[in-house]
């Protein structure tokens, strides 16, 4: 997890609800202010403030500069301000034991100066001839420019004790002359720690937070990792300067060749993360009387919980400080006051509500809400993050399963988090929690449906490139898969019309969404015009256990029409029975892997496992289905161990030699695939073979009723079937092209007809 430090009361617990507790706290917010050195027995921070005269540092290092970089350089300028080696010593070791510092920095630019230098006077070229077949040398990364009358600053919560210690601190920044190769001045001072936060959000400067474990904050956007000391380093930085005094830098031209100065010895650092961007905490619905136990509160009534959390925080920081109230209706409420204009969304605070998911049959109940703090906007995130700890929210009134009150306590859990998206890897595919608010729309087939979303995604993205879309389908019931599904059924959620009570959103506007976008984007996803009163909320579609597929990124010799799907299943399964085999060794396989019964006979009536190939939007994919979730219902004891047993033995597969088709270079399919979907509109990406001939009238009435008897014994409902390219195949019958409507969106995968073990009759949306 991902800590804010320098809180307010550092060191201690999170503060309780008790009257007039935040009254005695003022906010860090505001300019930059004079402070005068704080009283004796009240919290101080040391707060350590870098000029760089010149407006320019090199590129070879990240920005803003590693707080390890400035306690070197003040380490070695430590006989230049007068002070004793091993008080110097001393002082750095006390302060390496600190939690990382809060930096605040200017906005670099990289490349030219502002001044509108061409790059190439900027960074230089390579030097020195280049040998035929080498490449030449890269070039040295641009250096970052800046401007020069924001300074560099660092803060650090001091504990109680070592005022010794400190003075020596501050003794050694007056020595600072450079930092690496640039000239620098630093000074440092005491300040109340109440204070540290206005001295950091300067006026042109960006404040960049650590991101270290223990408090149940997760950093969102991207992050750089700094180098910060740790136990030891300052013994690494004394090791460094002895080898440095002792060995020789240079030798005199026309001197016989000597040794060069030996390896520096390496510094004992640690890498720490720092965001600028978001930081999003996690928050538990408790009891107000102190208790463990969480409340719970209705799923349909999430956007009254936001809005309710967002009021109580409002109310609460305007009572401490009234004077912040302009900056409060700005950033939090979202509307414009005397000061300014209200910011944008992606500047404001923002509640989510955080539903239980992960099961098939969770209660989705509301126990935890998140919230999203920008680290760079007019509130002071640690402020925030100050006056959400015991916050107590007053009760729903009117809304049915509202309970009496709650107590909002953080909480040091990553997992709700995680199965929202945040923190986690990227997905395609995204299922609504709570319904998307679209007042344009006339329904889910309007055709202005795709432009709509494309605007939510931009908006909802806005430091991103779009990310297109491929598919989506919107209805008024929530979507299956946010969890591990079983048997295809849906797994919780609240009709989209419930969410209007409690919102200002009719319930006609407000509809759930599964979405499959073409480039991956991580979490939180938030979309529609609600999405700062928590509707909009979607989470990463999970692709059911018991499903391998790979997508083919090389060696067809053939275009991908003119393979044949019989000719790639047989070759899949040929290689699966295979490497089953040399995992079992002497056993026999079993039935459900080779599909044969022990007298070397199909097996009819006993599950086997699905093989496929499907030629889509996303490419040439191989699939091996587990015969559970094409049938929709639980797997058996003996198919679980089989499961294990497959599972193993495709652990690496990295290639597939198929005939004719070629030596086909393998790469695991994305988990979020299209094949698992949910459609109201599916087609058949290989043919389907009718199992059972019967007299209907003609060709494509016997397809059709067949179909209709295999979507009824998947469990699947009724569709209307339009049959297309019915032809008769000498030897196994009639086959056609599909075309199946739903009257609501089924999840994937469908697999129907003959000869669907092979390949046949494998169904995906319509694009």
């Amino acid at each position: 997890m991902v800590a804010a430090p320098n809180t307010f009361e550092a060191g201690r617990a999170p503060i309780a609800a008790r009257p007039g507790a935040l009254r005695q706290a003022p906010l860090p917010l505001g300019a930059h202010v004079s402070h005068p050195t704080p009283p004796r027995g009240q919290p101080a921070a040391l707060l350590l403030t870098v000029t760089l005269p010149t407006g320019r540092s090199s590129g070879a290092h990240p920005w803003p500069p590693a707080p390890a970089r400035l306690l070197q350089a003040l380490f070695e300028g430590g006989s230049a301000a007068g002070v004793p080696r091993a008080a110097a010593e001393g002082a750095l070791r006390w302060l390496e034991a600190l939690p990382p510092p809060s930096i605040s920095a200017p906005r670099p630019n990289r490349g030219p100066r502002p001044g509108g230098a061409p790059a190439a006077e900027v960074v230089a070229a390579p030097t020195g001839p280049v040998a035929e077949g080498e490449a030449p040398a890269p070039r040295p990364p641009a250096p970052h420019h800046f401007d020069r009358s924001v300074p560099v600053r660092l803060g650090w919560a001091l504990p109680e004790g070592a005022p010794a210690l400190v003075d020596d601190l501050l003794a050694l920044a007056s020595g600072l002359a450079q930092l690496g190769r640039d000239p620098a001045r630093a000074w440092a001072q005491l300040v109340p720690l109440r204070a540290l936060g206005a001295h950091l959000r300067a006026p042109g400067a960006a404040l960049w937070l650590p991101c270290v474990a223990e408090a149940g904050v997760l950093p969102l956007g991207a992050a750089v990792g700094l180098d910060c000391p740790q136990a030891g380093t300052t013994d690494s930085f004394a090791a460094r300067f002895a080898a440095a005094q002792a060995d020789p830098r240079s030798v005199a031209a026309g001197s016989a060749a000597r040794p060069g100065p030996e390896r520096p010895p390496a510094l004992d650092l640690r890498v720490v993360p720092y965001s600028r961007d978001r930081l999003v905490g996690l928050y538990a619905l408790r009891q107000p009387e102190g208790g463990e136990a969480l409340v719970s509160w209705p799923l349909s009534a999430a956007s009254a919980l936001c809005l309710r959390v967002r009021d109580a925080l409002f109310a609460r920081l305007v009572e401490a400080a009234p004077t912040l109230e302009g900056a409060l209706t700005r950033q939090l409420i979202g509307k414009a006051h005397a000061e300014g204009p209200a910011l944008p969304a992606a500047d404001r605070v923002r509640v989510l509500p955080v539903p239980g998911v992960g099961q098939p049959h969770a209660d989705r109940a509301l126990r935890r809400v998140a919230v999203e703090l920008p680290i760079n906007g007019l509130l002071d995130p640690h402020a925030l993050l100050w006056a959400l700890s015991g916050l107590a929210l007053p009760n729903l009134g009117a809304l049915a399963g509202a309970p009496p009150a709650a107590l909002l306590q953080p909480e040091d859990d990553e997992a709700p988090l995680l199965r929202l998206g945040i923190g986690g890897p990227p997905a395609r595919r995204w299922r609504s929690l709570t319904p998307l608010a679209l007042p344009a729309l006339s329904g889910p087939d309007d055709p202005a449906a795709a432009q709509r979303l494309a605007d939510a995604l931009r908006f909802a993205l806005p430091d991103q490139p779009p990310p297109g879309l491929l598919h989506f389908g919107l209805q008024a019931t929530p979507f299956g898969g946010l969890g591990p599904s079983v048997g295809g059924a849906t797994d919780g959620g609240a009709a989209a019309p419930t969410f209007a009570e409690g919102s200002r959103f009719s319930p006609e506007a407000l509809q759930h969404l599964d979405l499959e976008l073409r480039r991956p984007v991580a979490g939180p996803l938030v979309l529609g015009d609600g999405r700062m009163a928590g509707l909009g909320l979607m989470v990463p579609a999970l692709r059911p256990a018991g499903a391998w597929g790979w997508a083919v990124c090389g060696g067809l010799a053939l275009p991908p029409a003119e393979v044949a799907v019989g000719g790639l299943t047989r070759a899949l399964r040929r290689a699966l029975m295979s490497r089953c085999q040399a995992v079992l060794g002497e056993a026999p396989l079993p039935t459900y892997v080779s599909g044969h019964q022990a007298d070397a006979g199909p097996a009819r009536d006993a599950p086997h496992l699905y093989f496929g190939a499907l030629d889509g939007p996303q490419g040439l994919r191989l699939w091996v289905l587990a015969a559970h979730l094409v049938e929709r219902r639980r797997p058996r004891a003996d198919e679980q161990r089989a499961l294990g047993l497959v599972d193993e033995a495709l652990a690496d597969l990295c290639e597939l030699r198929a005939g004719s088709a070629g030596l086909l270079q393998l790469a695991p399919a994305e988990a979020d695939d299209a094949l698992f979907a949910p459609s109201r509109s599916v087609v058949s990406r290989s043919r389907y073979l009718v199992r059972r001939h019967r007299d209907a009238g003609g060709a494509a009435a016997a397809v059709e009723a067949d179909v209709h008897d295999c979507l009824a014994g998947r469990g699947l409902p009724p569709a209307t079937v339009e049959v297309e390219a019915v032809s008769a195949a000498p030897g196994r019958g009639l086959e056609a092209t599909l075309r199946l409507r739903f009257a609501s969106a089924v999840d994937g995968p469908v697999v129907i007809g003959g000869g669907c073990h092979l390949g046949q009759g494998w169904c995906a949306p319509a694009d």
